[in-house]
């Protein structure tokens, strides 16, 4: 399928805005987290996986503020640079250079290239990319700088692709670092002789299933291009636990003993196995993928296709529509269009419905929609511009 004139010219003119008011903002920014990054709301949080009724009150308060008053943010925190921001930004600009062949775009890339691996965390097998403030879970606390699972495969990602453009030698240097942190620092916590279940980050055994997913697709993109043989059984235990968890309605919950269903976590989980299906070709795979696709279509969409947040919550966020559901179904309907019939022309409906209806006039997008229909219009990069703006140039280059 491909887009016709009309989707194309409004898809082109969505992203030149944006990169427009991108040019003009910068790369630093507010965040999702920030009142829970702050000294409250660390203080709060950790209190609340300790006592929940006393810290109910101050964790109450924080969720309100950030739910409907988001501008109060600047009392707490300050516009900060995000990993995973610059990986999906030069993502995008490679997305404008392989359409353009405008080499400004691919110097772009380069430039945020190089600051990521300047600010990468070293650990002691390899690097990483993680968040520049305290994250309290129930699982664990993570300091600054802590590398993720989830967050550094974007930053893999990144050089991949700037490695097949460019095929400059430095960049493979780079994704042998990244994927050693993936191999040997994330701890793994073996269920059956065929079965692993990686940890989040660094010195935890928490059982996230999209962090397993995200590990395994890394991973298998790894030995598929250095042919290191260990990588791979890694990954193929990985993907058992993953597997092994999928809900016989097709869904899979956050983790184990954390059985909360999400859009975009869906999305992180399908996109992977997917990653994952082809390079393997395990037809166990990609029949849960087209299960799990399935799920994801019945129940984290309305009947007007925009996301349904969350399918089961834990907690009440006050969330009606996140763009971040949006950046993830565009991507993922673009991944699997060659084995989903729908899926890319469900993808190119999102891409129309988000535009026609968040991107504001200066043009960047809406972040988010309360319960109550209000709108949160701080463009918070790490979620979901950059992702919004990696996924509209992906529609380009890829239909």
């Amino acid at each position: 399928m491909s887009t016709n004139p009309n989707q194309t010219e409004q898809i082109s003119q969505s992203i030149n805005k944006f990169f427009a008011w991108l040019e003009d903002y910068g790369f630093l920014s507010y965040d999702q987290f920030d009142f829970w990054g702050s000294k409250p709301g660390v203080f709060s949080k950790k209190l609340f996986y300790k006592n929940k009724l006393l810290a109910s009150p101050i964790v109450g308060l924080l969720q309100i503020l950030e739910s409907f008053l988001p501008w109060s943010r600047r009392f707490f925190a300050t516009r900060q640079r995000f990993a995973i921001g610059d990986a999906h930004f030069a993502m995008g600009y490679m997305n404008l250079y392989k359409m353009t062949h405008d080499e400004t775009y691919l110097n772009k890339a380069k430039a945020l290239l190089d600051l990521l691996k300047s600010s990468a965390t070293q650990t002691p097998s390899g690097i990483g990319w993680g968040y520049p403030y305290t994250w309290v879970t129930r699982r664990a606390i993570y300091p600054p700088r802590t590398p993720f699972i989830t967050v550094t495969p974007y930053c893999f990602d990144a050089f991949m692709e700037i490695s097949r453009i460019t095929q400059e030698k430095s960049y493979l240097d780079t994704i042998a670092n990244i994927a050693s942190f993936a191999a040997y620092d994330i701890l793994e916590t073996e269920i059956s002789p065929d079965e692993t279940a990686a940890g989040y980050g660094l010195g935890d055994k928490s059982q996230v299933i999209n962090a397993n997913a995200y590990r395994a697709a890394l991973l298998l993109q790894t030995y598929q291009l250095l042919g290191i043989t260990e990588y791979k059984e890694k990954a193929i235990k990985n993907i058992k636990f993953v597997l092994n968890h999928q809900c016989p309605d097709g869904s899979w919950p956050y983790a184990v003993n954390e059985d909360f269903i999400d859009n975009f976590h869906t999305c992180f989980v399908l996109k992977n196995l997917y990653k994952c299906y082809l390079i393997v070709k395990d037809e166990e795979i990609v029949n849960a993928v087209k299960k799990g696709y399935d799920y994801y279509r019945r129940f984290l969409f309305r009947k007007d296709d925009s996301p349904i947040h969350f399918a089961q919550a834990k907690h009440s966020k006050f969330r009606k529509i996140e763009m971040y559901d949006y950046a993830e179904g565009i991507s993922l309907g673009i991944l699997l269009q060659n084995e989903i019939h729908d899926a890319l022309a469900f993808s190119l409906k999102l891409a129309q419905q988000l535009i026609h209806r968040f991107q504001l006039k200066d043009g960047h997008f809406v972040t988010r929609v309360s319960t109550l229909n209000t709108m949160n219009t701080i463009p918070y990069l790490r979620w979901p511009q950059a992702q919004l703006f990696y996924a509209l140039t992906s529609i380009m280059v890829n239909t």
